[in-house]
This record gives structure tokens, C-alpha cells and sequence, in this order.
């Protein structure tokens, strides 16, 4: 049991970025007889998802201080965050 436990975590810790593409890519192999398109497509998959995790990334960095300056500074004590 604790060796199945380890390789399921093994497996979450790689990241959604490369499973995501390597599980289309096995479901493509799988259900098509053609591996150089399904690898096209996973690829292209892969690199719209760092794409993505890359825009993101910038984005948060750039607002993180501006945003942790303007609720230091706010006077309003809220005591929930709304995220929706």
C-alpha cells in the first residue's frame, strides 16, 4: 500500500504542465494509428500550458506588492474574501 501511495505522489509532484500532455499523448497512441500527430498535438498542448503557468506567473508578480500595498494601507477591515 505504501508503495502505490509513493507512486501516485511521484506522479501528482511531476506537475499538470507535463501530465497533462502525457496522458493525451497515451490516450492518442491508444485510440489512433497516427503517434507523429498525437505527438504534434500533445506538443502543442505543452506549449500552451507553459504558455499559460508563464503568463500567470508574470502577472502575480507584477500585481503581488501592489495589491499587498493597497490592502496594508486600506482602512477597511474585512474579515472574508469574496473570490468569485
Amino acid at each position: 500500500m505504501q508503495g502505490i501511495y509513493k507512486l501516485l505522489q511521484g506522479i501528482l509532484n511531476i506537475g499538470p504542465v507535463i501530465l497533462i500532455p502525457s496522458v493525451l499523448f497515451l490516450a492518442g497512441l491508444i485510440s489512433s494509428r497516427k503517434p507523429l500527430k498525437t505527438l504534434k498535438n500533445s506538443t502543442f498542448v505543452f506549449v500552451g500550458l507553459v504558455g499559460v503557468s508563464l503568463f500567470l506567473s508574470l502577472y502575480i508578480n507584477f500585481f503581488e506588492p501592489l495589491i499587498n500595498t493597497i490592502v496594508l494601507n486600506s482602512p477597511a477591515k474585512l474579515e472574508t474574501l469574496d473570490v468569485g
